[in-house]
């Protein structure tokens, strides 16, 4: 009789460890009841296979659909700010970026390094931001695998469903930052630590660890997942007598894990220590009364939002802005300038 792997399965509260071990033990799984004898025909078979293919044509109609909808548009509006931040980081040398990394903008550093390789290949607002859209696309897979690995074929095809139309993800995989990325990579480190608490091994390990890492240095929200991760199973906890050694063995590997990715992002902290909150500083610091004045008009600007969205308009100011940093942009590039500067905004890009 095979058993469960018990080198990871944490020291859970029972009937935490009861939930979580449906969703992480292979074993574990809802079968139907068995059909009598005479009621098998030879058409199983060719049944099972018919509804593999439809499955399988449903997904890779769904990403079809998923790529159609965050390439339409795609280079109808013009570039804001941030993107031509974005642009104009990829296009530095190599002592510029490092320096403008440590000194001014480390977050989004993984993107920027995937980008300017980009920019090799195409230079208009449509190939640039199709980076992001591959990003984008990619994350349908992922999903996909995380899904049926926590439940079945049918909640991950739902889970794609979901996320191929889902008006955020399409928003901003239509821009030149990072937040595609980010959520490809988060998604993969969650789907790893699935995998690995489910099947140790060594690749699945060294998935998640280098898909954290990645993740972080893609966005620095991506602490926040990690931080969340050991959360979960360090205090979530409990000893049980049975698996007491293995689940201090595995606690101890995850334990391992998280030391390696927080040195490998330790430039990071050291960076978000060194800056404090100087790149966020413009965000207004939230309190009880702004919540009160917020909550009233949170619905009326997700309408606008969405409205926005299907239509694609935008305002005069942002459009001029946008086109004055892009042509800006050019025209310093152009010209051998290592920067310029946006009179519209105010500000270098």
């Amino acid at each position: 009789m095979h058993r469960p792997p018990a080198a990871l399965p944490c020291k859970l509260a029972p009937d935490l460890h009861r939930t979580i071990r449906k969703f992480t033990d292979p074993t574990h799984k809802m079968l139907p009841p068995a059909a009598p004898v005479n009621e098998r025909t030879s058409d199983s078979p060719k049944q099972a296979n018919a509804h593999r293919a439809v499955h399988w044509i449903t997904l890779l109609l769904l990403l079809a659909f998923g790529i159609a909808l965050r390439l339409a548009n795609l280079s109808r509006k013009p570039f804001w700010s941030d993107e031509c931040f974005s642009v104009e980081i990829a296009w530095l040398d190599w002592r510029n970026f490092l320096h403008v990394m440590w000194w001014r903008e480390a977050n989004m550093s993984l993107y920027y390094v995937l980008l300017s390789a980009w920019l090799h290949f195409g230079h208009n607002e449509f190939f640039i931001r199709s980076l992001s859209v591959l990003m984008a696309v990619a994350t349908l897979p992922a999903i996909y695998w995380v899904a049926r690995m926590l439940y079945d074929r049918r909640v991950a095809l739902i889970t794609c469903v979901l996320f191929a139309f889902n008006a955020y993800s399409v928003r901003y995989a239509q821009e030149a930052r990072s937040y595609s990325l980010f959520l490809l990579l988060a998604t993969l480190s969650s789907g790893f630590l699935i995998a690995w608490v489910r099947q140790p091994s060594r690749r699945t390990q060294i998935g998640y660890i280098l898909a954290s890492i990645l993740a972080v240095y893609a966005h620095f929200y991506a602490l926040l997942l990690v931080a969340a991760q050991w959360v979960v199973f360090r205090w979530l906890g409990s000893p049980g007598s049975r698996t007491r050694e293995a689940n201090r063995d595995g606690y101890a590997q995850l334990h391992r894990a998280w030391i390696t990715i927080g040195l490998a992002v330790l430039p990071l902290l050291v960076f978000v220590a060194k800056t404090g909150a100087g790149p966020i500083r413009w965000v207004p610091r939230p309190g009880l009364t702004m919540s009160w004045s917020s909550s009233s008009t949170w619905q009326a600007a997700i309408t606008e939002r969405s409205q926005e969205f299907i239509r694609l308009p935008v305002s005069p100011p942002l459009r001029h802005c946008g086109s004055n940093c892009w042509h800006a942009i050019r025209v310093g590039r152009l010209g051998g300038a290592s920067s310029c500067y946006c009179g519209s905004c105010s500000q270098f890009c």
